[in-house]
């Protein structure tokens, strides 16, 4: 393993552009669904299918690639990364359900193995007396990189039409990975020893059969569930209530700048006042209400006019801390 001093502000930057990058990918389906879904001739519902074949790949990518990243160097996983999400960005603009397919498969690569890859970054370069913030630092990056979709992507629509702004996103990461490359010799370190052959279900196996894990992973797993259907359809619900795309779009960019504060701020809640558990339990009870409320709002055309969430879906480190928050519907 290459001995190399910490340079934890740098090793942050790096994950965190990553991270926001590979969100920003991940949020395009369901920004621009709603417009380019039915120039396709799909219905902008099956939106949820693409993110459940994104994360059913992150899941089965996830077990099967992240024991390789220590022996190929977390750096250069995250290069291969962010090229992955690039060939997703490209795929989808074949616009044919094979390419579709193609596209969800290579950005769930991406996805499920982030943590793994820049949790390994962080973790050899931070000091452990603030590991809680600087990994909610670096877990910021994924609302910040929804929020940046939010904004953007209805725009570039405008001004470019879907596919150009697709091809747009896939060099964002390009330029990022080959931008990463005078860091690689800074920040890698590479295990000399090949990972074991494990049985590809061992890691499921293993967290269910640990009480302690089957039941942080139940929780997780709901958890998630609820963020991303808030995230798939979160713009979609809102256009069908007769609010215009950019505006929806921007709501959901809204509530992930929130999001972003909030990270950060767990992550330290959670070092010094309060015990991730009960942090967990709280943010269970918190997301029921929210979701409550948002499926509980009524058709209105003005509905712009008095609905201001400031929603915050997030899920802090290694599964710990998910949290969706409405603050409310004013007059």
């Amino acid at each position: 393993m290459t001995d190399q001093p910490p340079r934890p502000a740098l090793a942050l930057t790096v994950t965190f552009v990553a991270q926001m990058l590979i969100a920003f990918v991940s949020a395009a389906a369901p920004v621009i669904a709603p417009t380019v879904a039915p120039q396709l001739g799909l219905h902008p519902e099956r939106v949820g299918v693409f993110n459940a074949l994104m994360y059913l790949s992150a899941m089965i990518s996830g077990m099967l690639l992240a024991p390789w990243i220590a022996w190929a160097g977390p750096m250069r996983f995250t290069q291969i990364l962010l090229l992955c999400a690039a060939a997703g960005a490209a795929l989808a603009t074949v616009g044919t359900v094979v390419g579709l397919l193609a596209a969800a498969l290579a950005i769930g690569i991406a996805i499920g193995c982030t943590n793994p890859a820049f949790n390994a970054i962080l973790g050899r370069h931070v000091p452990i007396s603030s590991a809680g913030l600087f990994f909610s630092l670096k877990q910021a990056a994924g609302p910040a990189g929804v929020a940046a979709a939010g904004f953007m992507l209805p725009m570039w629509l405008v001004w470019t039409g879907w596919r150009a702004s697709l091809v747009l996103i896939a060099i964002s990461c390009v330029i990022a990975t080959a931008a990463l490359t005078p860091t690689v010799s800074r920040l890698e370190w590479r295990s000399r020893m090949k990972p074991a052959r494990l049985p590809l279900m061992s890691a499921l196996l293993k967290v269910t059969s640990e009480p302690a894990l089957r039941r942080l992973g139940l929780v997780s797993m709901t958890y998630a569930m609820a963020q991303q259907g808030f995230l798939a359809y979160f713009i979609l619900l809102l256009v069908n209530l007769g609010i215009p795309l950019v505006s929806a779009a921007g709501l959901l960019a809204s509530s992930q700048l929130i999001s972003v504060v909030a990270r950060i701020a767990v992550g330290h809640v959670a070092d010094c006042w309060m015990s991730p558990r009960h942090l967990l339990a709280t943010y269970g009870l918190v997301m029921a209400i929210s979701l409550f409320a948002l499926g509980s709002l009524p058709p209105s055309p003005s509905l712009l006019a008095y609905f201001r969430p400031s929603w915050t879906a997030f899920q802090a480190d290694r599964g710990r801390d998910f949290s969706v928050i409405v603050d409310g519907i004013s007059d």
